[in-house]
């Protein structure tokens, strides 16, 4: 299994080669290359307690080598309008797509050699997949933002208060991150003790 946060800042730097962004990746970037990927992104009605969930055809004409045909990102609507939030979600699904993408011992080759995946965040599937859905979450703030933009971002003075304080409220809003990410992340940095 691949290691979530150099996995995520593989992709980050992939993505953010030619725009040279000193910040985190924007929703625009982020959807473009879920697009480019071949992915699409949805937005549906869930169950209560489900945010999002990945579908993917998968080749397995190959057994050892399984070989992504398409797949689709379904978010909840109620985070619609919540860019912050659609950025964790589309990052954290399509990270089990890279990191999890594990073809059950079970699964019998069709006709065409292929099978449908499903890989859904609910309340319920965190007590059974609790490792897989740390890894996830780990690879999407990593992905995001990782550590060294977190770094040059709060040795930034613009986001520093009077008297030497973090302001996680204005980074939060300006980076679209989730401020309670931000001020862990920094204790874990050393930036907040």
């Amino acid at each position: 299994m691949s290691n979530p946060v150099i996995l995520a800042n593989e992709f980050y730097n992939h993505l953010n080669k030619d725009k040279k962004e000193n910040g985190a990746l924007t929703i625009n970037i982020i959807e473009e290359a879920i697009i480019s990927f071949g992915g699409q992104i949805t937005y549906e009605q869930l169950d209560i307690g489900c945010d999002g969930k990945i579908e993917a055809i998968v080749d397995i004409s190959i057994p050892k080598e399984p070989k992504i045909d398409s797949f689709s990102i379904i978010i909840n609507n109620f985070y619609k309008d919540d860019e912050a939030n659609r950025k964790r979600l589309l990052a954290h699904e399509l990270s089990h797509l890279l990191l999890h993408l594990d073809i059950p011992s079970e699964a019998k080759s069709t006709e065409n050699n292929k099978i449908t995946l499903k890989f859904e965040d609910s309340i319920m599937s965190r007590g059974t997949n609790l490792e897989k859905e740390v890894e996830a979450d780990l690879f999407a703030e990593h992905f995001i933002l990782p550590n060294n933009i977190l770094k040059l971002l709060l040795s930034e003075r613009k986001y520093i208060k009077d008297g030497g304080f973090i302001d996680f409220d204005n980074m939060s809003k300006e980076e679209k991150i989730h401020k309670n990410s931000l001020r862990a992340r920094a204790i874990k940095l050393g930036y907040v003790k």
